[in-house]
């Protein structure tokens, strides 16, 4: 049986089966999931925390504000993880003929897979 597994602990992914979700429909939202964390991840770069926006504040506000942001970083991190877990399972599930995907998506999908040296279909690559 297919073992629908995650990089991140207690996560487990979707298992395509007849009763259950369209596996392409859940692919092509977890693709655009982790699009949009790529542009949420884009947009907190930047915006800018520089220390002469804290130093009013006493001489902790700036390295606060840097600590927190890198948390906000590191969660992002842990989404687009989750987002790439799913997708990852989701296409070894999914027949992945041409066309199934938009090429934004087929692109992403491309790049997900070689992170984790997966073979790409070839219309992918």
């Amino acid at each position: 049986m297919f073992q629908a597994t995650s990089t991140l602990p207690g996560c487990p992914t979707p298992l395509s089966h007849l009763n259950g979700s369209d596996p392409v429909v859940l692919l092509r939202h977890y693709l655009n999931f982790y699009t949009q964390i790529n542009v949420l991840s884009s947009t907190l770069y930047s915006c800018e925390v520089h220390p002469r926006d804290y130093y009013p504040l006493g001489t902790e506000a700036f390295s606060m504000a840097h600590e927190t942001r890198s948390k906000a970083f590191s969660l992002l991190d842990e989404l687009s993880a989750y987002a790439s877990d799913h997708i990852a399972s989701l296409a070894k599930q999914t027949p992945l003929v041409e066309g199934v995907l938009t090429k934004q998506q087929e692109r992403v999908l491309a790049h997900i897979l070689y992170e984790r040296g997966v073979t790409c279909p070839a219309h992918l690559s």
